[in-house]
């Protein structure tokens, strides 16, 4: 009798329709996790590819030199460290640049002895003097 009553049948037509919103719930977690996790996947290798191209960018800029090689002393000023003028280490890609330029022939130095750069060594990337002892 009480599988003919109305009463029964939206209660049975409703717990059908619960368990299948139930299916359909948990298929809609399923497919949300799995999107998630193709997002968190995708925004990981961008992260990646974004430190290694701005990592590469960096260390290419920032290198003056990879040995003590590409290193030179260059005279900055007319008169050489001898006679009171300045010299400073700088990779060999630079070095013409900063080199003095049209020094007048008759110029008088001072006897000033003003060496303070033994040699030149890549520090760290970047072209340092070895001081004089």
């Amino acid at each position: 009798m009480l599988g003919k009553s109305p009463f029964y049948r939206k209660f049975y037509n409703g717990c059908k329709h619960f368990l299948s919103m139930k299916k359909r719930t948990k298929k809609r977690i399923f497919l949300l996790r799995y999107l998630i996790l193709i997002i968190f996947i995708v925004c990981a290798v961008a992260v990646i590819l974004f430190v290694q191209f701005a990592n590469h960018k960096i260390t290419k800029k920032s290198f003056e030199c990879r040995s003590d090689r590409d290193c030179a002393k260059v005279q900055t000023s007319c008169c050489s460290c001898n006679m009171g003028g300045n010299e400073v280490c700088a990779p060999l890609s630079k070095s013409e640049e900063l080199k003095a330029e049209d020094c007048p022939a008759d110029l008088m130095c001072i006897a000033m002895y003003n060496c303070k750069i033994k040699s030149c060594a890549c520090i760290k990337g970047k072209c340092e003097g070895v001081p004089l002892e």
